[in-house]
């Protein structure tokens, strides 16, 4: 695209001005489209602006990821599951953490061939990075044993280190986790106690986990619970 518009300043210098006020805008004004940043959310406008984006700038990962999920989801293209995988590598082989995570999930998608090794490589690259969705997915993968060697008590580790700093999904999980004491040992008044807190933090399938284990938990010392809730919020902050 650029050599393009740099061969039209010999025949017709105000088309190629325009053209490359296009390949510098397509980038930017995409990504409002795309996210509604600005300007009414138009996807399929948005991904048009962004393959030219791309075009322009193979180099542009933040570009290259929003493609790729475009691709993954239809946003304003039909959904390819190919082209996603090809935008969204570059973009996490270059390092960024959403396109390892969003990657790492596309392969374990039953939509697409399922690739459990190369999904937990990216996933962890990802959580290295203190990616929160890369964490959470990864201590899903440790504990399922999904394409690794399962290993719970690494799982717990990443549940907690997410947890702590404020995710209720995490906290929920870690309160599942010492609860029944998978990866370690079992704890029901600090297990309650997180997941209690988890839900009150907005996440609802520890509400429902609550309401379909209301009656043993029901035994459990109230003060106890309440106790360990407080504590959680003063190390930690109140999920959410």
């Amino acid at each position: 695209p650029l050599g393009d518009a740099l061969a039209l300043l010999q025949t017709d210098p105000s088309a190629a001005v325009a053209a490359l006020e296009l390949l510098v805008a397509a980038y930017p004004l995409g990504r409002a489209y795309l996210l509604g940043t600005g300007v009414q959310q138009d996807p399929e406008k948005g991904t048009r602006l962004m393959q030219t984006a791309v075009r322009a700038d193979p180099g542009n990962i933040d570009a290259q990821f929003l493609l790729g999920r475009a691709y993954q989801y239809g946003w304003g293209v039909p959904v390819d599951l190919d082209a996603a995988r090809t935008h969204l590598t570059l973009a996490a082989d270059s390092g960024d953490p959403r396109a390892q995570w969003s990657l790492g999930m596309l392969l374990i998608d039953g939509r697409a061939p399922t690739d459990l090794a190369t999904a937990y490589r990216y996933v962890r690259q990802s959580a290295e990075q203190n990616f929160e969705s890369g964490m959470i997915s990864l201590a899903v993968m440790l504990a399922m044993g999904q394409g690794v060697t399962p290993d719970p008590a690494e799982a717990r580790l990443l549940y907690a280190r997410t947890a702590e700093s404020g995710s209720a999904h995490a906290l929920r999980a870690l309160g599942m986790m010492i609860l029944v004491g998978e990866g370690g040992a079992s704890d029901p008044v600090k297990g309650a106690a997180y997941v209690e807190l988890a839900a009150e933090g907005g996440d609802a399938n520890a509400a429902t986990l609550l309401r379909q284990f209301a009656e043993p938990l029901s035994q459990l010392p109230r003060t106890d619970i309440d106790a360990a809730k407080a504590k959680w919020v003063k190390d930690h902050g109140a999920p959410r």
